[in-house]
């Protein structure tokens, strides 16, 4: 039953149970029957023209001279002998033209048969089939995508100018760079990623795949044969993980900066270095809104396209010059994303520089303090679409890290030689602290609605369990910090896999997997003072080591994180999720007894169960709260 309970939460909570199910049912399902695969990976039968001609000129030569015996044996020469042999050969012609018609039917049923399957999969595939003729520049293509395109594209392509005509401008290289390729004999596949234009104006991801079918006598390819299918859905959600993973490495870079730098400069320093080791990245920089002329003055910047900064006048005023994502994020105190400086009006003041440095992205990040927005953190990318406004939390997130972060070394430095200095400083250290954290949990749960208040709730048992077990002090409010944000890697993981209902597939649940990790990265350069860290990585690790993102087992994983594990599986179980009701409180309970010295430190256990016993309604726990 225990077991039961597990792959019923496994998909979001930990997922163990999840990969278990998986790999049995893979193991013990039967192999399938795959016709086609046989078919199409079978040893074609050695020169069967070749054996046919030979069998028939023997079957030939046994039927005249067979024939010639039996008649010139039994009948008199004349013209009863001669009719005779006339009307054999007939019979002859006659039968053998039967036999090849009924060969040859065979033959034709099997091939249209089988014709009828490719075409059946090729349909079901949404996908469609190609042949170029590279060396007359020809090109004939199947319907394959029609629908997500809205017309009918594979009927347009006639040339490679009207292959052209339909594709991203940004993706035609690849074409001229795959046949450069191609140029190298024993070179014979190819495969590309190109953007279809659709019918509403807009552009959709296509995989081309083939390979050479003939070449000339020096090596240059003649013709080619492939299919082209869609990967539009596929592709935009590698898009969407790469631009999550982008914004979180700014927040780990802003955390960083933050920890090692001493002064306002060096934070900025070193923020802008450290994220223009990203090739992605052409320009990072930080700038300064100045009240005369209002212009933004670049304090920090790295990267290649660096000398931008000294050709550009930028401005936060009502002019062109301050329409830029800069000036806008300085106006309105928000970040602000263009996704396509050649097709966003924004930055066509600045656009024949924007090509020559090679700049197509672009993220703006106000730094706001006391009197508003006073300085900005822009990103610039060679590749557009690098942002996107659906991660404008982190960004925001960002922004308000380093607010904090300013708003504390704005403070004379020189009279911290003081008591009451430095008891300013440990306030106002104390009060960013606080607010990095409320920060944190802010941003989890925008952007998982689903699961506001869980982590508020795992926190609060935490420290529960944790004061049963004897611990007090500043060690539980470590306890409680950690509980809080244990789940801060999450918003690095798409919001329609933390909802979707249903079981998850192996990808999706690597991805999941990924939170503590992210995580970890996330606050490890915050001094939190209390081993905050580990709690965010370490909390679905398991007592026995089947944990993970570490595999980490008995005293290997920190105690305040077997508290919280503990605790995450209880409160997870024990509430109602997106995708399924609370489990029935008997079964929570069990599960939690039969994890006791496997899954869970037994101490946990038994401290957990004693809170449950007497304050489970307390937590919105217990048979009470799953009836409602």
């Amino acid at each position: 039953m225990a077991s039961h309970i597990n792959e019923d939460t496994a998909n979001r909570d930990s997922a163990e149970t999840a990969d278990r199910l998986s790999s049995i049912s893979r193991r013990d399902a039967p192999p399938a029957e795959n016709d086609l695969a046989e078919h199409l990976t079978r040893k074609p039968p050695g020169n069967i023209a070749l054996k046919t001609s030979v069998i028939y000129a023997v079957v030939a030569l046994l039927w005249i001279f067979a024939t010639d015996f039996l008649v010139e044996t039994a009948l008199p020469e004349g013209d009863t002998q001669a009719l005779l042999q006339t009307s054999k050969g007939f019979l002859f012609v006659a039968l053998t033209a039967l036999a090849l018609y009924a060969v040859l039917r065979a033959f034709q049923n099997r091939e249209l048969n089988m014709a009828a399957r490719l075409r059946g999969s090729v349909a079901a595939s949404r996908g469609g089939l190609w042949v170029w003729d590279v060396e007359n520049d020809r090109i004939m293509a199947t319907p394959g995508g029609d629908a997500e395109v809205g017309w009918a594209a594979a009927g347009t392509i006639r040339d490679t100018q009207s292959w052209r005509a339909i594709v991203h401008p940004d993706d035609w290289a690849s074409v001229t760079e795959q046949l450069q390729a191609l140029a190298t004999p024993g070179n014979d596949d190819w495969q590309i990623e190109q953007r279809f234009r659709t019918s509403d104006g807009g552009w959709h991801w296509f995989q081309i795949k083939g390979y050479v079918v003939s070449r000339g006598p020096d090596g240059t390819v003649r013709r080619m044969e492939g299919t082209h299918f869609s990967i539009d859905g596929l592709k935009r959600a590698q898009m969407k993980l790469a631009r999550a993973n982008r914004a979180l490495m700014v927040l780990v870079a802003a955390y960083r900066a933050i920890s090692t730098g001493r002064t306002q400069n060096e934070v900025f320093a070193e923020l802008v270095h450290a994220l223009a080791e990203d090739p992605d990245y052409s320009l990072v920089w930080v700038g300064e809104a100045v009240d005369a002329g209002k212009r933004i003055v670049p304090v920090a910047a790295d990267g290649p396209a660096s000398a931008f900064l000294d050709s550009a006048t930028i401005t936060w005023d009502d002019s062109e010059h301050g329409k830029g994502p800069s000036g806008t994020c300085i106006k309105t105190g928000n970040p602000a994303v263009v996704e396509d400086t050649r097709e966003d009006a924004r930055a066509n003041t600045w656009r024949p520089l924007l090509d020559e440095f090679g700049i197509r992205s672009a993220v703006c990040i106000p730094i706001l303090l006391d009197q508003g927005p006073t300085f900005v953190l822009q990103l610039n990318c060679a590749e557009p679409d690098s942002f996107a406004a659906e991660e404008m939390e982190t960004y925001e997130l960002v922004g308000r890290v380093l607010s904090l972060a300013l708003k504390s070394f704005d403070l004379n430095f020189l009279f911290a030689q003081s008591e009451s200095a430095r008891q300013q400083i440990a306030g106002r250290l104390e009060t960013a602290l606080h607010g990095t954290i409320a920060a944190l949990i802010e941003v989890v749960e925008k952007r998982d609605p689903y699961t506001a208040g869980h982590q508020q709730r795992v926190a609060e048992l935490s420290v529960a369990i944790g004061a049963e077990m004897g611990i007090s002090g500043e060690r539980l409010e470590g306890i409680y910090i950690g509980a809080s944000i244990h789940d801060i890697g999450k918003i690095g993981v798409p919001t329609e896999i933390l909802s979707k209902p249903g079981r998850l597939d192996d990808a999706e649940i690597a991805l999941i997997r990924r939170h503590a990790k992210i995580g970890h990265d996330i606050v490890e350069t915050i001094d939190f003072g209390w081993p905050v860290e580990k709690i965010v990585h370490q909390h679905h690790e398991r007592w026995d080591g089947s944990g993970y993102p570490q595999g980490l087992a008995g005293e290997e994983i920190a105690p305040e994180a077997r508290i919280v594990a503990v605790a995450d599986v209880i409160e997870s179980m024990g509430t109602n999720r997106p995708y399924r009701p609370s489990i029935p409180w008997p079964r929570v309970l069990e599960e939690i007894r039969d994890g006791s010295g496997s899954r869970y430190e037994p101490a946990v256990v038994d401290a957990a169960l004693r809170v449950l016993d007497r304050d489970a309604a307390k937590f919105g726990l217990g048979e009470a709260a799953g009836a409602k």
